[in-house]
């Protein structure tokens, strides 16, 4: 298991096969032959107006990677999720325990001015998540500017918030307290951080993954909203021996 490979000195690696990549490159080959429309997804932009108000807005998202269950539909429309920025959150924070505050999120991008923050650096970080501490890289790079502390120090801190392994959760923070007093940073903004990171502790997410999962739902969508014929060709070729999923 991870914990003891690790101790042995050896990486472990994750590696995720998606049917999702199936059901794209069926979808373009259809397009290609039916519109003779070549299809670079690399080259599409993330920010089509149209993608966004007619699938996410509306959580219209059956058959779009990462977005189609009930609940996560729910959560796309109570933030009319119209920006990448929107959908990398909401792929972090739809699990249990964070996606109680998606409604702090939408409340926050609806209303920035109801947001206060107690500390410059803690603003710089969190503004883009509307005071939610969401994805690990916000931990990592707050306390690093906050506090001063090293890669390293950065590192424990990141694995012990998103394990909030007791012990060592218990140890990072205070000496994240300590050197951000020594860096002359105000006890309640100190205390703030604490409390986000203790919130999340267990939860975090990383960015880059939750990122890619976004651009890939995203693709989905850019299909699903021009080619919807395509689209779903492709989702029934690919799934043709589920029954349940073709329902």
């Amino acid at each position: 298991d991870m914990k003891n490979v690790e101790r042995t000195g050896i990486v472990k690696y994750d590696l995720l096969g998606l049917a999702t990549y199936r059901q794209l490159s069926l979808a373009i080959k259809q397009i290609k032959k039916r519109h003779n429309v070549d299809i670079d997804l690399r080259k599409i932009p993330l920010d089509d107006r149209n993608v966004f108000k007619n699938i996410f807005e509306k959580g219209n998202t059956v058959s779009v990677f990462q977005f189609s269950g009930a609940g996560m539909q729910k959560a796309l429309k109570e933030i009319k999720a119209s920006t990448m920025d929107d959908l990398i959150a909401v792929a972090a924070l739809y699990r249990p325990g964070p996606m109680d505050y998606i409604p702090d999120y939408a409340k926050g991008k609806f209303n920035p001015s109801s947001i206060k923050y107690s500390h410059p650096i803690i603003e710089k970080h969190l503004s883009n998540t509307f005071g939610i501490m969401v994805y690990q890289e916000q931990a990592m790079f707050l306390s690093r500017e906050m506090a001063n502390l090293d890669w390293l120090e950065v590192d424990k801190l990141r694995k012990a918030i998103s394990k909030k392994s007791g012990k060592q959760f218990d140890e990072s923070c205070a000496n994240f307290a300590k050197k951000a007093y020594e860096m002359n940073i105000p006890q309640n903004s100190v205390n703030d951080v604490l409390q986000l990171m203790s919130k999340f502790g267990g939860y975090a997410f990383n960015k880059s993954h939750s990122c890619m999962y976004a651009i890939v739902g995203y693709w989905t969508a850019y299909l699903k909203h021009y080619y919807p014929a395509e689209w779903m060709s492709a989702c029934i070729e690919a799934d043709k021996d589920d029954a349940d999923k073709i329902d």
